[in-house]
């Protein structure tokens, strides 16, 4: 597609009320996404619809800012990848180089712009696990709860715990356009709660990869439950 037909499908699916979900890894493709949507904003003002760029490795500080700027329009990163894998260093460090690989995935730099930041999955592609914990752990110490030998990745864009929770309920459900029913325990949303088997703020950062769920709670009803009855 040329950037002309990009952005006028940007423009056309936003004028229907549809929301774009837009996949974007690298600095040259993520500049290309911000400069449509730019544009769709033009043309359209703020229609009200919520647009996404989902994984955004290698989002500029410069792009962080032009995307903060655009009302209803937000990221989310994939949980598990905000930290050393071995596969992603061997494949994509030699293909973009040192400098853009040790800049990837600015979390903290992007809450602070005031972009509301989701937890995307990518699994079973890049990550193991659709399980939370390890990401969250990810989130806040940038090491591979497996192996922390494997160093940190661009440690400096590494979040508080109340931060990496919030981007993996609240956040993630305003960037779902869901937020007035899911991502936190308010009278009038729908009672979706899990019961752990730890609490995550009384522990080191590095265990929150180890935490299981006890109970699980969907609209109301327990769907699965590892606690002995009766208690």
């Amino acid at each position: 597609m040329t950037f002309e037909e990009f952005r006028d499908d940007f423009i056309m699916f936003d004028k229907m009320g549809v929301g774009l979900h837009v996949h974007a890894l690298g600095d040259g493709t993520i500049r290309r996404v911000v400069d449509a949507l730019e544009a769709m904003k033009e043309a359209n003002g703020d229609s009200g619809v919520r647009h996404k760029v989902a994984h955004a490795w290698m989002l500029t500080t410069e792009d962080i800012e032009r995307l903060a700027r655009l009302k209803d329009v937000n990221i989310d990163f994939s949980a598990q990848i905000p930290y050393p894998l071995p596969a992603v260093e061997a494949t994509v460090k030699p293909a973009v180089g040192a400098d853009r690989y040790s800049k990837m995935f600015p979390v903290k730099t992007a809450l602070e712009s005031g972009l509301h930041v989701g937890q995307g999955s990518d699994w079973l592609t890049a990550q193991p696990t659709p399980n939370p914990m390890p990401g969250i752990e990810g989130f806040v110490t940038r090491m591979n709860p497996e192996d922390h030998d494997l160093g940190r990745l661009n440690p400096e864009e590494a979040v508080t715990l109340e931060q990496a929770v919030a981007i993996a309920t609240l956040h993630s459900a305003h960037v779902l356009g869901a937020e007035g029913d899911l991502g936190s325990i308010e009278e009038g949303k729908f009672a979706d709660i899990i019961v752990l088997d730890r609490n995550l703020f009384d522990i080191e950062p590095t265990d929150i990869g180890d935490t299981r769920v006890l109970r699980t709670i969907v609209g109301g009803d327990i769907v699965y439950s590892r606690l002995v009855h009766g208690d």
